[in-house]
C-alpha cells in the first residue's frame, strides 16, 4: 500500500517544495527537462481530472441534506475541501516525491481557480472583499489539512473529532452521532480506495469514482 511508505502528511509539508535529493548537475538538468516536456503536461491534465471528480462525482445535495449543512458556497467549499484533501494524500504518497509534489500543487491551484469563479458568480462584491474571502478560505484550508492529517494518522475517535471540528464546524447541537460514524467510515473507505490506485489510474480521465456516501450511511446505521 502506498501509505505504508510514510507519506501521509500533506499540509505540514511546504506546499511549494519540489526539491529532492541532490544529483549531479548534468543529471538534474536531464531530469528537469524530461519532467517539463513529458511528465508535467500529463500531471497538469491529470490534476484537472482529479479535481473535477471532487466536484462532479460528489452528490453535494445528499451531503447538504444528510449532514444538515446550509446550501451555501461555504458548505460547498467544506465538502470539496474534504475530498481535495483525500486526493492530496494520494498525490503525496507517490514514490516519486517530485511528481507527487507537483500534482498536489496543481490540484490545489484548481481548487482556487474554481472557488474564484464561484465567488464571482455569487454577487457583485468589491475586489478587496473578494480577496479577503479568498484569504480567509486559504487559512481555513491549510488549517483543515493539518487537522485532517492528525485525525487520519490516529484512531477513529481522533478522526471523528477532526471531522466534527472542520466539516461540521464544531456544531454544539449535534445529536445524531451516526453522522460522525458515517463520515469516519466514508473517509477511511475512500482513503483506502485512493491508496489502491496506481498512479496511471489516479490521473486518468474519468477513472476516479468515490465510494458512495449512501453505503457509509447504511454502515453507520447498522453499527
Amino acid at each position: 500500500m502506498f501509505f505504508a511508505r510514510g507519506a501521509l502528511s500533506v499540509a505540514c509539508r511546504q506546499m511549494s517544495s519540489l526539491s529532492g535529493a541532490k544529483l549531479p548537475l548534468k543529471d538534474r538538468i536531464k531530469h528537469k527537462l524530461r519532467f517539463a516536456f513529458k511528465e508535467q503536461p500529463l500531471l497538469t491534465e491529470g490534476s484537472i481530472f482529479i479535481y473535477e471528480a471532487t466536484v462532479d462525482k460528489v452528490n453535494i445535495e445528499l451531503w447538504f441534506k444528510h449532514f444538515k449543512l446550509q446550501d451555501t458556497f461555504l458548505s460547498w467549499f467544506y465538502v470539496t475541501e474534504l475530498h481535495v484533501w483525500m486526493t492530496l494524500i494520494r498525490a503525496m504518497a507517490d514514490t516519486n516525491s517530485y511528481r507527487g509534489s507537483y500534482l498536489r500543487n496543481e490540484i490545489v491551484k484548481n481548487l482556487w481557480r474554481d472557488s474564484d469563479v464561484r465567488l464571482k458568480k455569487l454577487a457583485r462584491i468589491s475586489a478587496s472583499i473578494k480577496n479577503q474571502c479568498v484569504n480567509d478560505l486559504s487559512e481555513h484550508f491549510y488549517a483543515a489539512l493539518c487537522i485532517y492529517d492528525e485525525g487520519l494518522n490516529r484512531d477513529d475517535q481522533a478522526l471523528a473529532g477532526s471531522l466534527w471540528r472542520v466539516l461540521l464546524t464544531c456544531d454544539p447541537d449535534l445529536q445524531d452521532f451516526k453522522q460522525i460514524r458515517t463520515l469516519v467510515h466514508y473517509v477511511r473507505r475512500n482513503v483506502a480506495y485512493l491508496d489502491s490506485l496506481p498512479h496511471e489510474l489516479f490521473i486518468k480521465e474519468g477513472n476516479l469514482e468515490w465510494k458512495p456516501l449512501e453505503e457509509s450511511i447504511r454502515a453507520a446505521t447498522m453499527s
